[in-house]
């Protein structure tokens, strides 16, 4: 073989490999459409966990898309009208929505699962007994989500109001550090006295706003 076949073998086979290597990229998910998707659920841990979804009009499956995950604060109602509430569409929801819209992220919203207390039905995100499965669900609907939707994993975030900002500062701790990239909380702090969590490096983005009066500042 000649000096010049062998260089044009060479590049014959150099864009053989590329063009092996484009037809066997990995499509992006393309599933999921835009839209507000209320009740929705999947099963996690052996149980039936629901979320809100809303999906800007501007999302397309071919760019990769930013995903906030914002936990509620605490809801409670009288037993009778429990089945009516959607406690992950309190606090804010239409506001929460607007922003999404506006800056083309996807808004996610999971439920805390509910418990009978003082005569009320109560959701709300415990420090105990349910902290594991919350944690666990989170990472199911991240994982659901990425199967449907083309999320950027540089750009999930976590927020919280209220009791909810303490189950977003769980991501903080062990190998969960780098779930997401910033974090987002109101009006609220973390759980007892025992519990620390680490500021991963490199430290990702917090803000946090509560009032002066504020039990946790003391």
């Amino acid at each position: 073989m000649t000096r010049g076949s062998q260089t044009i073998c060479r590049a014959g086979l150099a864009a053989l490999v590329l063009f092996v290597g484009a037809g066997c990229a990995e499509e992006p998910p393309c599933e999921g459409q835009p839209g507000r998707f209320s009740e929705q659920s999947i099963q996690s841990g052996g149980q039936q966990r629901r979320y809100f979804l809303y999906v800007p009009s501007t999302y397309r499956c071919e760019q990769p898309a930013a995903l906030m995950l914002h936990f509620h604060g605490t809801v409670s109602a009288e037993p009778s009208l429990a089945s009516e509430v959607r406690p992950e569409e309190r606090w804010s929801l239409e506001a929460a929505v607007k922003v999404a819209e506006e800056k083309g992220f996807i808004l996610l919203r999971p439920r805390a699962r509910g418990r009978d207390f003082a005569g009320l039905k109560v959701w709300q995100w415990r420090p105990t007994g349910d902290a594991t499965l919350n944690v666990n669900f989170t990472l199911d609907l991240l994982q659901h989500l990425g199967e449907r939707y083309h999320l950027d994993p540089a750009r999930r975030y976590a927020a919280g109001f209220s009791n909810g900002t303490n189950m977003a500062v769980r991501f903080l701790e062990g190998k969960r550090e780098h779930t997401f990239a910033g974090y987002g909380l109101v009006g609220g702090g973390v759980w007892g006295t025992t519990y620390n969590p680490r500021i991963p490096a490199p430290p990702p983005r917090v803000y946090a706003a509560t009032g002066y009066r504020d039990y946790q500042l003391d």
